[in-house]
């Protein structure tokens, strides 16, 4: 009695210990049926709200049936998209959902069907996506490119539509709270985004027309700081953040710092910015970090940057937001001080392939530029200056790397002869595998790289010659005995 008394104590125990890691783990199983698309990726996905990026939750590769399981964990609702090859569809998800999707190949596209956890949610996300595509298009235009009175009518059709799909859903469905909410707070952003983009595309975010509804008006202007938003990873609340954020920071920052301020500082300025405004302690953090993002993807892992990065790290910080910023770091590494610099080759104006491996043994100054690009072409007479303090030294070379499609435009300037001297070479070729928009992580031009005797890289994103640090810079390392970076 006493041991059959035991074993079931045992069993009664280990089965709250089960049922308690599940509780814990929040494990979601969505099953994936595409008949028509075997051997080929499946994931599940969510909105990086630094970057609006995509987040990889689960991936699994389709059988010889087209079937896959994504299994992993959630510990909260998030808006995703599951994606099989080059298609996605959106999913509102929930921590031990169960869900399968059907995917059949149609003659006119492709028939999605849910069964299981938010079913019936699922399939009124795949309503209000055909909804916004819809309304993407006004009388034959992308619809920020209609008059007012035209957009309005559409913009109106639009809030209508969107908010009978989400009344019509709310009417057959048993909803929490919360989702009804999220479901709500989506249309609101979705619209937001449609107003934002028409509003600044058409007129600039400074140049509002006067007979501007104040519904479209407030929209844009009163952006609601939302951080609940945030952490569901609502894709259209990072689209509309990025506005914000390109409104009413960077565009701040270009004003207050002038041309003279080295654009490395502005992560500093940013984090200065930021903090004067006096957010809510969780946007800050959030556009905190938001800042840090933005400077790391165009300029790289620089030493303001490292600064501004290590400051915020000292606070208790979202841990998904350290997450992505951890990745974007790793994803430099490649380029840091001291790593093998990334081979640039390009044709010079005579057809002759010239790689920067050639130049192995001197230090390479390169100036990514185009002649499109003003500001790389008001470079030059700094450039020339630069040059002209190393007139004779055989340990540094100036190699401009122009990414001028248009080869002739290119070759026309270099005749004209008004352009610093130095070895030019042009590339043009993005299957290049040593595309310099790829290998060295470029957003914007002028860039400027900088490489030591060994080939290694002493700075990817290189102090400007219009600084006037440029030529101390340079001596400094022509001086040391051994390459820096090391």
């Amino acid at each position: 009695m006493l041991r059959k008394l035991h074993v079931n104590l045992l069993f009664v125990s280990l089965f709250f210990l089960l049922t308690n890691f599940k509780n814990k783990d929040g494990q979601v199983k969505i099953k994936i049926n595409a008949p028509g698309s075997k051997q080929v990726k499946a994931g599940v996905v969510v909105t990086d709200m630094l970057d609006i990026d995509a987040i990889n939750l689960a991936e699994a590769t389709t059988d010889d049936k087209g079937k896959a399981l994504l299994d992993f964990s959630l510990t909260k609702p998030v808006f995703a998209f599951i994606t099989l090859a080059d298609r996605s569809y959106p999913v509102y998800l929930n921590p031990f959902d169960e869900l399968e999707i059907t995917i059949n190949e149609q003659n006119t596209g492709h028939e999605v069907t849910y069964k299981g956890s938010g079913a019936k949610t699922n399939a009124y996300l795949l309503q209000v996506n055909a909804t916004k595509q819809k309304y993407e298009n006004v009388d034959g235009k992308i619809y920020f490119q209609v008059a007012l009175d035209k957009y309005m009518i559409a913009r109106d059709s639009r809030e209508k539509t969107l908010a009978g799909l989400l009344s019509e859903l709310v009417s057959r469905s048993t909803l929490s709270a919360e989702t009804k909410e999220l479901l709500a707070a989506k249309n609101k952003m979705a619209m937001l985004l449609y107003d934002q983009n028409y509003v600044f595309s058409k007129f600039g975010p400074d140049n509002l027309p006067a007979d501007l509804p104040e519904s479209v008006k407030s929209n844009v202007l009163n952006v609601p700081l939302d951080p609940g938003l945030l952490k569901v990873h609502l894709g259209e609340y990072a689209q509309v953040m990025s506005f914000y954020f390109n409104r009413n920071y960077y565009a701040r920052l270009y004003g207050l710092h002038n041309a003279k301020d080295s654009l490395r500082s502005f992560p500093i300025f940013g984090e200065m910015e930021i903090r004067k405004a006096k957010y809510s302690d969780e946007m800050e953090k959030y556009f905190l970090a938001k800042n840090i993002s933005h400077w790391l993807a165009h300029e790289g892992i620089t030493p303001e940057i490292e600064m501004v990065y290590k400051n915020w790290l000292k606070e208790p910080q979202h841990v998904e937001f350290v997450s992505s910023l951890e990745k974007k770091f790793d994803n430099w590494q490649v380029l840091a001080p001291g790593k093998p610099a990334p081979v640039i080759t390009g044709i010079n104006k005579d057809g002759k392939i010239i790689s920067s491996r050639d130049l192995k043994g001197k230090i390479i100054y390169v100036d990514v530029w185009a002649t499109w690009c003003k500001p790389c072409r008001e470079s030059f007479p700094d450039v020339k200056k630069v040059i002209e303090n190393f007139a004779g030294n055989d340990k540094i070379v100036f190699l401009f790397a122009s990414v001028d499609r248009n080869v002739q435009a290119w070759q026309k300037l270099l005749e004209e002869g008004n352009i610093p001297k130095g070895i030019h070479i042009n590339q043009d070729d993005d299957d290049n595998p040593q595309n310099i928009w790829k290998s060295y992580k470029v957003q914007g031009i002028p860039r400027y790289i900088l490489i030591n005797g060994d080939g290694n890289i002493v700075q990817s994103n290189a102090t400007s010659p219009s600084s006037g640090k440029l030529v101390a810079e340079l001596e400094a390392l022509l001086a040391s005995n051994k390459p820096q970076g090391k």
